[in-house]
């Protein structure tokens, strides 16, 4: 099983927060596309 998490994170997209449940290794995934400019959309991820 992975290792879910609820987080609260800040959507780039709209600037709001949202409670997503996220896997660590997604975590991983953000930070990384976050510290290289990438734009995401976390409501198109669920």
């Amino acid at each position: 099983m992975p290792n879910l998490q609820w987080r609260n994170l800040l959507n780039p997209a709209t600037g709001k927060m949202e409670r997503v449940r996220i896997s660590t290794r997604g975590l991983r995934t953000l930070a990384k596309w976050l510290s290289k400019g990438k734009k995401y959309d976390l409501r198109e991820m669920k």
